[in-house]
């Protein structure tokens, strides 16, 4: 067994001098004037502060960009599905706005002007669901316009380029330098359409419109075997029926992963500190908006946040998407403080991000949990990690590895980080992040294979806050619902006459159908 979790301590001194660094900073930068259409390379970030800027590259004398702000009119929004992005389009036809709306579900990108459908351009490609690439749903706007683009992720041309949130275009059909067509498929996330439709819409779009992505239609919920359902042991058994389990957090949550249905349930809507789940978040934001191929060198002001570094060293240079291994395998805050360092707003992303998931009682106030202002209920963490498993799954399934080699690009020697979050040798574990602090106590964060029939298993996530062990909390909770619960597609015991409606008798223990209370 190996298990730790990052001690952390609190750092009001060091946040308090960032943040007063962070305004004159951004105070400095806000003199520059605004360029509407300019040159933003596809693996720089997008600063992003709490209230959404629109960002635009200026050109110094000397050919240097710097960054100019100016507030959005009504904001960049990350929504969680097809249906909010709908329903915010319905909004802006209502007021006769200008946008572009692209549904990836049908294949289409409407313009409209005014509220009015002008065209409909065919989407011939867009990020694949559930990978890293994944088109994010939102509300945006356009950023910057370029004839012809080249992306530094792809190493290719990219005609008819407008840029809308981070590393995400509208485009036309990319092209090699040797001036061959990228072959059909799957996009890096960008939004491909035809060279032809592509000129089309940049000449019909002005700068600065809305851009509104409306994800694939999640239809994981449906799909699940509708037939089947929970039933509750309510008498028989060795153990009293209706017990519940004896259990240290103030705040816990089981629900099953696929439906989202309720087993158990203990203060689940009150927002605690939650430590080093924050990764979580962090590790979600820093794959959008970052190119998940640069190269990074750990730098000495994020090598000095407290904790344990997970082996790194100043000046070691790995790709962004490598850094993923140390921050949630090991929880390193360094890892944490570099990913901030690559994007301007990053705590206002996360905390965009958040809302955009329906994460409503949560509040990021640092990238790495060691600020106790960092706060969640037990609902809004496991929306977040449904989200990361149906929509960025590499990040769900880096959760569940026991470990992972990688070397440094400039020599500095192998690492290899080791899931301290669980148990390594149990194999009921799918994934998971743990944390602590003296103002959070435990956390836990995870999905566990539960037995609940003789034949099949069913996996149920499990959120503990606040917890004095939350590995015992854990399984305490486990063996709970195992010895309680049964899930199958039989509703009622037919020879059992004294068996009252909607009840499963297996033996001498009697089990009755629980509500489909689901989170959704």
């Amino acid at each position: 067994m190996q298990f730790r979790v990052d001690p952390g301590e609190l750092w009001y001194g060091v946040k308090i001098s960032v943040l007063i660094g962070a305004v004159f900073f951004i105070g400095a930068r806000s003199v520059h004037e605004i360029v509407r259409y300019s040159e933003p390379a596809s693996d720089e970030m997008v600063p992003v502060s709490e209230l959404p800027p629109f960002v635009a590259f200026a050109r110094g004398g000397g050919g240097e960009k710097t960054l100019a702000y100016a507030a959005l009119d009504n904001g960049a929004l990350i929504l969680p599905s097809h249906e909010a992005v709908a329903a915010r389009r319905d909004a802006l036809i209502a007021a006769r706005e200008d946008f572009i709306f692209a549904d990836l579900s049908a294949n289409k990108l409407s313009l409209y002007k005014s509220g009015v459908l002008v065209k409909t351009f065919v989407i011939l490609g867009y990020g694949k669901e559930g990978t890293f690439f994944e088109t994010p749903s939102g509300v945006y706007r356009v950023q910057s316009k370029e004839e012809n683009h080249f992306s530094t992720i792809g190493h290719v041309w990219m005609p008819w380029s407008m840029h809308f949130f981070g590393n995400y275009f509208i485009h036309g059909w990319p092209t090699y330098p040797d001036g061959r067509a990228v072959p059909p498929g799957y996009s890096g996330g960008c939004i491909r359409l035809s060279t032809a439709d592509a000129k089309e819409l940049f000449s019909l779009s002005t700068g600065g419109i809305a851009v509104l992505t409306a994800s694939e239609e999640n239809t994981m919920s449906a799909a699940h075997n509708a037939q089947a359902q929970y039933f509750r042991r309510v008498a028989g058994g060795a153990q009293a029926a209706g017990q519940e389990p004896k259990l240290s957090a103030p705040s816990v949550l089981a629900v099953d992963f696929t439906t989202g249905q309720i087993l158990f349930e203990r203060d689940k809507d009150t927002a605690r500190p939650i430590a080093s789940l924050t990764k979580l978040m962090t590790a979600l934001v820093a794959i959008e908006t970052i190119n998940r191929f640069k190269i990074i060198t750990m730098s000495a002001s994020a090598h000095a946040m407290p904790g344990d570094s997970a082996g790194l060293a100043v000046g070691e240079s790995f790709q962004s998407q490598d850094y993923l291994y140390p921050l949630l395998l090991e929880s390193s805050n360094d890892v944490a403080a570099l990913y901030a360092e690559q994007v301007g707003g990053f705590v206002g992303i996360m905390n965009q991000k958040a809302r955009g998931i329906g994460m409503e009682r949560t509040h990021y106030a640092d990238v790495s949990g060691l600020d106790p202002e960092n706060t969640s209920s037990a609902v809004d963490i496991f929306r977040l990690l449904q989200f990361l498993n149906n929509h960025k799954k590499p990040i769900f399934d880096i959760l569940g590895i026991r470990d992972y080699t990688r070397t440094s690009h400039n020599g500095g020697g192998v690492h290899q980080w080791h899931n301290v979050n669980w148990s390594s040798d149990d194999a009921r574990f799918v994934a998971g992040k743990a944390g602590f602090i003296g103002a959070a106590d435990y956390v836990m964060a995870g999905v566990w294979r539960m037995k609940f029939a003789e034949e099949g298993e069913q996996t149920v996530a499990i959120i503990i806050l606040g917890s004095h062990d939350q590995m015992s909390d854990t399984n305490v909770l486990i063996d709970y619902l195992e010895k309680n619960f049964v899930y199958g597609t039989v509703l009622t015991h037919k020879d059992d006459l004294a068996a009252p409606a909607g009840t499963l008798r297996t033996g001498a223990v009697l089990y009755e159908a629980i509500p489909a209370l689901n989170i959704r």
